[in-house]
């Protein structure tokens, strides 16, 4: 009887203290939680982050340059533009530049406006060069002469992710770099 007379005798103080443990415990859980959330909000918007690549393909009478995004997020694109050397060029104007070094190529070159939302594994051409008068592009003369032009020019995309606006940016000369040691 003696613990069941202690308790009594201290009850208003028991209460307090559990009242003040409750309240302790429960504001630990919220900083706990309001913690994982943020985190989660994070690795999310890492998986879901878009990543553009170029791509090269050729079949017998033509060779495409294409964006790709590998990525598994919309990427939104902020900016597109050419270079040649150090001269910054619209995508009309890249397009002038390759019909005057490619005389053996048919040439189309595309572009997008901006805001262009490329969604995961979607493709967009951005040069086809169609062979003129040779019916095969995998000809020794034919691929030196692009690989000689295609190292003065490089596309530049800025993007970013739809969920996040950390800007993300490609280079295709990152690209042209691998193409032209394995043509070496």
């Amino acid at each position: 009887m003696y613990w069941f007379d202690w308790t009594v005798e201290y009850h208003g103080v028991l209460s307090a203290l559990a009242a003040v443990m409750s309240a302790v415990a429960a504001i630990t859980l919220l900083a706990l939680g309001i913690s994982q959330h943020k985190w989660n909000q994070m690795h999310n918007k890492a998986l879901v982050k878009p990543f553009l690549t170029g791509m090269l393909t050729s079949s017998k009478s033509s060779i495409t340059f294409s964006v790709v995004n590998k990525g598994l997020g919309t990427a939104l694109v902020d900016k597109l533009e050419a270079r040649a050397g150090e001269q910054t060029m619209t995508m009309k104007e890249l397009d002038q530049f390759l019909v005057e070094r490619l005389p053996s190529f048919a040439l189309n070159v595309g572009e997008f406006n901006n805001q262009y939302g490329f969604s995961p594994n979607e493709r967009f051409d951005l040069v086809t060069l169609n062979v003129k008068s040779t019916p095969q592009c995998q000809s020794v003369g034919i691929q030196h002469e692009l690989l000689s032009v295609l190292r003065e020019v490089s596309i530049h995309v800025k993007y970013h992710s739809l969920l996040d606006n950390t800007e993300l940016s490609y280079d295709s000369q990152n690209d042209l770099r691998i193409l032209q040691t394995e043509a070496s």
